[in-house]
């Protein structure tokens, strides 16, 4: 295919597509529907995230995610923080995240399950942590 014939005439970190050259991330190294922070290292400055990195550096998130995935020069992942997984209580179950209560099935996805979170007459949802409870009375 042409495509591919083009692609892989160029150097793995001047293409977004898949090349032939390019290490595949695992599951384990980084799972899409995780949510993580990414602390990172550009040209020797320290961010704290990729949108901080971003809006110091002038440049898309998506061209600095490409870059430290493909491990270009200068272009180093230091940490992969995992954020927003809050336990919660949903239908009297435990879940670790709302994540994992959507994948239960408990709702069709996070935006529902955050809904049901919020909402008054779900009473029987609530965050585990007592400061992040919300009050339904």
């Amino acid at each position: 295919m042409k495509e591919t014939e083009i692609v892989n005439s160029y150097e793995p970190q001047q293409v977004y597509n898949q090349h032939p050259r390019r290490p595949i991330l695992s599951e384990d190294n980084y799972r899409t529907e995780d949510n993580y922070r990414i602390v990172c290292l550009i040209n020797g400055q320290r961010f704290e995230s990729i949108k901080q990195a971003s809006e110091q550096l002038n440049m898309s998130e998506s061209s600095i995610r490409r870059r430290l995935f493909n491990q270009q020069p200068h272009y180093v992942i230091i940490e992969k923080i995992r954020q927003g997984y809050e336990p919660i209580i949903a239908n009297g179950i435990y879940y670790d995240s709302i994540m994992s209560c959507g994948r239960a099935g408990e709702a069709k996805d996070r935006f529902q399950a955050m809904c049901y979170l919020k909402s008054k007459s779900r009473c029987n949802w609530n965050y585990i942590n007592p400061e992040k409870r919300i009050n339904k009375d």
